[in-house]
Parts: C-alpha cells; sequence; structure tokens
C-alpha cells in the first residue's frame, strides 16, 4: 500500500519537533506541500495536522507558532472550498464504446460517445462543470485530484461503468524566442519542457541558458536550476508552476555583429592614429 506524502511527514515531524529551529523547516515544507495543484485529500489532513502539532509543541517559539495556525487553517479552508473556480478550464473524456448502456433498468442503449463528453469545457459559476447530456456537476468542494472521481460518478448516473478521463488545466504564458509565443493551457501533471514544446521549440536566438520562470515582478525558477528541472522531466506541479506563471526565453546577444563593429572602429581608427602621429611630428 502507498503511504501519502502527508503520513510519511507526519511521523518525521513528530521526531524533528524537539530540535532547535525544526518547527521553522516543517511550516516551510508544509506550506510548499499545501500548495501543490495536484495535493490529495488525505495528504492536506495530514498537513493540517503537522501544523497544528508544531503549533501545540511546547518547543516552538511564538512566531513559528503564529505561522502554523494561519497555514493550517488556509489548508482546510482549501479543502472546504475546493480548488475550483469559474472560469478554469477542464479536459473531459469518454471514449465511444465504454459504458454502452444507461445504468438505468429498461433503458435504452447508448454509447458515450452519444454524450457529447470529449472536450474542454469551463468552470461555471457554482462552481459547476455543466456536461451535454449530464448536466451540471457541481465542484465545490472538490479538488484538482479529486475531479475524474467527481465526474465519473455524475456520469455513472446514466452511463454503466464508463471509462471517464477528467482533468483541470492551467493558464501559463511563454514569451520570447519561442516559434509561437502566446498563451497555453496544460495539465499541471506534464513535464516542465512541454512549455517549450506547446509554444513550438526554442528559436535559433533563444539564450536557453538564461530562460526563466516569472511570476509577477519576481523570477521564481532560473537557469541551472530551471535547466535541470526541465532535464530531470519534473513536472509542472511538482516544480511549483502556478497559473498565471510565465516562462521567458530570453534573445541571444549579437556578438558577432559587436565584435564586427568593434574590428571596424579598430580598423578605422589605425589610419587616423598613424595620420596624427605623422602631423605630430612635422
Amino acid at each position: 500500500m502507498r503511504l501519502s506524502f502527508g503520513f510519511v511527514a507526519l511521523g518525521l515531524v513528530m521526531l524533528a519537533l524537539p530540535s532547535p529551529g525544526a518547527s521553522q523547516s516543517v511550516i516551510s515544507q508544509a506550506d510548499s506541500a499545501a500548495r501543490r495543484l495536484m495535493a490529495r485529500r488525505d495528504e492536506l489532513n495530514a498537513l493540517a495536522q503537522i501544523l497544528d502539532s508544531v503549533a501545540e509543541a511546547p518547543s516552538t517559539g511564538v512566531g513559528d507558532r503564529n505561522a502554523a495556525r494561519p497555514l493550517a487553517a488556509r489548508i482546510r479552508a482549501r479543502l472546504e472550498a475546493g480548488d475550483f473556480q469559474a472560469g478554469d478550464r477542464v479536459v473531459v473524456r469518454a471514449p465511444t464504446g465504454v459504458g454502452d448502456t444507461f445504468a438505468t433498468t429498461n433503458a435504452p442503449a447508448r454509447t458515450a460517445g452519444d454524450l457529447g463528453i470529449a472536450d474542454t469545457f469551463p468552470v461555471q459559476f457554482g462552481p459547476a462543470l455543466v456536461l451535454p447530456s449530464i448536466g451540471e456537476i457541481p465542484l465545490h468542494g472538490v479538488l484538482r485530484s479529486e475531479l475524474e472521481d467527481q465526474v465519473t460518478r455524475y456520469v455513472s448516473r446514466l452511463v454503466r461503468d464508463p471509462e471517464v478521463h477528467a482533468r483541470a488545466l492551467m493558464r501559463l504564458s511563454v514569451q520570447g524566442e519561442v516559434a509561437k509565443p502566446g498563451y497555453y493551457s496544460v495539465l499541471p501533471e506534464s513535464p516542465l519542457a512541454d512549455l517549450v514544446i506547446a509554444a513550438g521549440g526554442y528559436t535559433t536566438n533563444a539564450k536557453v541558458g538564461d530562460s526563466h520562470i516569472q511570476r509577477g515582478d519576481a523570477k521564481i525558477l532560473e537557469k541551472e536550476k530551471l535547466r535541470l528541472l526541465m532535464a530531470q522531466g519534473t513536472t509542472l506541479d511538482a516544480a511549483g508552476i502556478r497559473p498565471g506563471d510565465e516562462l521567458v526565453v530570453p534573445k541571444k546577444k549579437n556578438t558577432d555583429v559587436l565584435e564586427g563593429f568593434r574590428l571596424a572602429a579598430v580598423l578605422l581608427g589605425i589610419p587616423l592614429t598613424v595620420y596624427a602621429l605623422t602631423h605630430l611630428h612635422n
């Protein structure tokens, strides 16, 4: 049985708390883990329990205690409200031929393809997802990691044993020296390098080594660290990428042209220098 990150971390935290400075490290790690887009409910519940333990531990300082409690509250608020807001986009696929009859007694035969669920759909106010032939699927309190189960539950009311695939997209920007700069809706589970692929790849003028992930005015990933994450196949979610972040690929400086100008300046300066020296001695 696979243990979740949260429960493994909980055991480690209980061992680490007595050591000086442990609570601050735990709070930082819990904050990063709680921000993961695809975090599961059991993981988030465990993180909230970890933070409760930190806040109640005698060795925890006042500052760390005041940081742990609000973070635990934010995690529980996420669990209560869910991850979805109006305007988010979701990919839903129900392949034709899967679950080919209604679940109701004596219902007529119908294929999953007839349901018309093979597209990208916006999340409506509620929040809710509205699918053709299925109707409204409430998303309040639903995490991204729970989306597929929630959609399957509602499709199962009409189709017996459906094979449903549902994923929430995240909207990111790719700018600079790529073939097709712009905004892209991608899966959080996609490798970080897929952003470049989605944008058509690098141009010949791309200074790949100086690429960076921008969030507002801050660079959150850049240079060697970004290159290593891409090379390792790290997912967008695991890399800490969030909706609205931007991958920026700068342009190479045209060093050849600059060197050419410098050389020309030197060559042009030689006759002038000779002329000046000649006249100084006359």
